[in-house]
């Protein structure tokens, strides 16, 4: 069972139906239960095979064994210290990019402890936390019709965490998994995503990243 915290979103519906797509169980989390609970039945519409429910943020850590972590980063805190004690010992995957939209130009925020990442880990001292998916477009992800074709760099310090997030987004069609090392490679990932995000926006495309040589 794999939860995703905030999955109301861009990103967490996106991912929600990729997981559900290659047969995963998906709980979508959200401090708006309701709205989490009709996100879920939205997604269910799209085909009779897929398992998807809504919860609370709380209940769906709870009962969940592999989390995602899908908040604005201005939410991250708070959301991460009121489910950390559902976290314990389990694997918590990292999607969250400190971006700041400003008279149409994006920016990376500061952040004290180098990176979303690192400060989710510094918050969720006995999670397993791994830093994946930041750069990818949630449009690309969505859409079952459009044929993703994209490395998703992985970052984590535990080595176990990270071998088994790199086979589920192995799974995935189009998706391929590099480790980029320890976590704290966070904070180059995050500014490559504010890149992209510009490129993006320069370019009106939905630009992924490819790594050759590997």
């Amino acid at each position: 069972m794999i939860g995703i915290i905030g999955g109301t979103g861009s990103e967490g519906k996106a991912l929600a139906v990729r997981l559900a797509s290659i047969g995963d169980e998906v709980i979508i989390g959200s401090r708006d239960e309701a709205k989490a609970k009709a996100v879920a039945e939205n997604i269910r519409s799209k085909s009779s095979k897929f398992k998807v429910k809504g919860m609370s943020n709380f209940n769906a850590a709870q009962n969940s064994e592999l989390v995602i972590i899908t908040v604005p980063y201005n939410s991250q805190k708070n959301i991460l210290n009121e489910i950390k004690s559902e976290l314990v010992n389990k694997i918590v995957i990292n999607t969250v990019v400190p971006l700041i939209f400003k008279n149409s130009k994006v920016f990376l925020s500061s952040v004290t402890d180098g990176s979303a990442a690192l400060e989710a880990k510094n918050i969720l001292t006995n999670s397993f936390v791994i830093a994946a998916f930041q750069t990818i477009s949630s449009d690309q992800l969505i859409d079952l019709e459009v044929k993703v074709t994209s490395d998703v760099i992985v970052c984590g310090d535990d080595l176990i965490s990270k071998r088994s997030v790199a086979e589920l987004i192995n799974r995935m069609n189009g998706l391929r998994a590099i480790d980029a090392g320890s976590l704290y490679n966070s904070i180059y990932i995050e500014n490559l995503t504010c890149l992209l995000v510009n490129i993006n926006k320069v370019n009106k495309v939905n630009s992924a990243v490819q790594i050759t040589g590997i």
